[in-house]
């Protein structure tokens, strides 16, 4: 005799994949530890959370799979910043934490209009033109790799820990500059050192200053380095 149970129209919870599930409750575990549990649960500002997650799919995108900090999959914290976002997407308590930028009727004009709206930039360029990080280091690679002029030009490189910082939160922010980054070999003889040691000076800046996101450490062999090969 086999029982009845309805749940035609119901989510079917069975489907979702249960190592998958146990990532998430992993990374969920750490960050109870550093903060505390259900920390998320009193609101994020949405775009830390979507700043998070192109973070971590930028190091998947650049081969690397271990989130050094956390020693957990890169992929199962961006499902935990999904969670997150998807939550408060959906609830309306959260509505208040959503600082995304949005054009208004009202809004000024951007410099450069024009050659802009005739470049197709990626979502993750046109929110750090809006709102990222700058530098004139970072802003050098911006114009580069996209044909529009910030700095007319004018070539810089990153000569501290401090420069190299915003040009890595650029690269993170639009990981199709990350894969595109050898481009700026031919600038100067300068950058063409700086992308060869690329991989070398984020690893310095890793180990150096781990917090290095929020501005938090030092990080001196990483500003001899860069002083080294940028020069005076």
């Amino acid at each position: 005799m086999t029982g009845i149970k309805h749940d035609q129209g119901k989510p079917p919870f069975e489907l979702i994949d249960p190592w998958a599930l146990e990532g998430l409750a992993r990374v969920l575990a750490f960050g109870a530890e550093k903060y505390s549990p259900d920390n998320w649960r009193a609101g994020l500002d949405w775009r830390r959370v979507i700043g998070s997650m192109e973070r971590h799919l930028a190091a998947i995108k650049r081969g690397e799979d271990i989130d050094p900090e956390s020693r957990l999959p890169h992929v199962d914290h961006v499902g935990c910043n999904w969670m997150f976002l998807s939550n408060f997407m959906k609830l309306p308590a959260y509505q208040p934490h959503d600082d995304r930028w949005k054009p208004t009727a009202s809004s000024a004009p951007e410099p450069e209009r024009e050659t802009r709206d005739a470049i197709v930039l990626p979502a993750g360029a046109r929110e750090w033109l809006a709102n990222g990080e700058r530098s004139v280091a970072s802003e050098t690679i911006f114009q580069h790799l996209t044909g529009i002029p910030i700095n007319r030009d004018r070539i810089s490189h990153p000569r501290d820990a401090a420069d190299f910082r915003r040009c890595q939160l650029l690269l993170e922010q639009v990981p199709e500059f990350y894969d595109r980054l050898r481009e700026m070999e031919g600038l100067s003889t300068a950058w063409s050192r700086l992308v060869n040691s690329w991989s070398y000076l984020e690893d310095l800046l890793v180990r150096e200053a781990p917090d290095w996101r929020d501005q938090r450490g030092i990080a001196p062999a990483l500003n001899e380095c860069l002083a080294e090969m940028v020069g005076p």
